[in-house]
């Protein structure tokens, strides 16, 4: 009874010390795709996409941040001035569903508890599971999401964070087009591919997230402007 009663308060206690590190709120902004139909086009078809985050923060300069997204990437040859893209005519719109997790790494040290006015440039990477409807893949599947940001802290509770991520998939199918789905009647020359099977496609999100801390942070101390 005496292990069982000293687990729970250890819980108890590492719950609670958790949770003045950890912060929650919402994400929000644009993504795009690119891929077969569009190659090297920044912020192509963008499309709004959404979402919840949650941050647990090591220390200073080390976050670990969960985002859960859900978006839609769209795509048209008719938008490309290329002869073989306006013979194919293929057009596209993919709804997807991400679920990622991140480390993040802040190059100055960030603590709003400390000083409410921090401000941070940030890279970030990590691993996603995607969610998506394209008919030829399967419905879930890996991606690598690795990002820039600056976030700032307006409050001691509030931080608003400017994202842009990249995120490297290992499908060719965000796009709803096959390989082998050979359309010679359509094609200038029969049998000719439509897509390219060695290349994989890519998203990008571009957004602003609002993050809220409910439990202070007894480390600090007002007196010295770092934690000690």
């Amino acid at each position: 009874m005496k292990k069982i009663l000293l687990i729970f308060s250890f819980l108890i206690h590492f719950i609670s010390n958790a949770q003045e590190k950890l912060e929650f709120g919402i994400i929000g902004g644009v993504n795009y795709y690119m891929g077969d139909v569009n190659p090297n086009k920044l912020f192509y078809s963008p499309q709004l996409a959404y979402g919840l985050i949650i941050k647990h923060n090591f220390n200073e300069n080390y976050s670990l941040k969960t985002t859960g997204i859900s978006g839609v990437l769209t795509g048209n040859d008719a938008d490309f001035n290329n002869l073989y893209q306006k013979i194919r005519n293929h057009s596209f719109s993919t709804k997807y569903t991400e679920i990622a997790s991140q480390l993040e790494f802040s190059f100055f040290p960030f603590n709003s508890f400390v000083d409410k006015k921090s401000i941070s440039p940030y890279v970030s990477a990590g691993v996603a599971l995607l969610v998506s409807e394209d008919p030829y893949s399967p419905k879930f599947k890996l991606a690598i999401p690795f990002g820039i940001g600056l976030k700032y802290a307006p409050s001691n509770r509030i931080t608003v964070s400017l994202e842009w991520n990249y995120k490297k998939t290992f499908t060719d199918y965000l796009d709803a087009l096959n390989y082998n789905d050979i359309k010679p009647d359509n094609l200038p020359i029969n049998n000719k591919q439509n897509t390219y099977k060695n290349s994989k496609d890519w998203y990008s999100f571009a957004g602003i997230s609002i993050t809220y801390k409910f439990a202070a942070n007894k480390n600090s101390c007002p007196a010295y402007a770092r934690r000690h």
